[in-house]
């Protein structure tokens, strides 16, 4: 079943709240770490790594918390009832860094507004 797909805008804003997120969760990390003396640095790391594969695992169960609150979800392009698996969220997460900002440029020209990472990965975003 083919649904609408989530424009750019809708993207942006949803990202834009994930960034906030992550920025809110980071600071309140760096707060409570500061109030430790000698805090190991594995338990950093881990903490603070959490924060990198946020959006992975998120999207492995099918949303992050801005697509969810913009009732955006990021299914497979073939099926759009299915959910990406780690190893296709992992890819689509780093091809989102790599390519940054010119990983949207494809949305314009796509039928489908599926961006760059969205094409290597097999991914579509839509509205729900």
């Amino acid at each position: 079943m083919s649904k609408q797909t989530a424009t750019l805008l809708d993207r942006t804003k949803s990202s834009t709240i994930d960034t906030l997120i992550l920025i809110t969760l980071a600071f309140i990390i760096a707060e409570l770490l500061s109030n430790f003396e000698n805090v190991p640095t594995w338990i950093r790391t881990l903490l603070f790594s959490s924060l990198v594969i946020y959006e992975p695992i998120c999207i492995t169960f099918g949303t992050t918390i801005g697509n969810h609150i913009m009732n955006i979800r990021i299914r497979r392009s073939s099926n759009d009832s299915k959910k990406l698996n780690i190893l296709r969220s992992v890819i689509r997460f780093i091809s989102k860094l790599f390519f940054g900002w010119i990983s949207y440029v494809t949305i314009f020209k796509n039928p489908r507004k599926r961006a760059i990472h969205d094409l290597i990965t097999g991914a579509t975003t839509i509205k729900v």
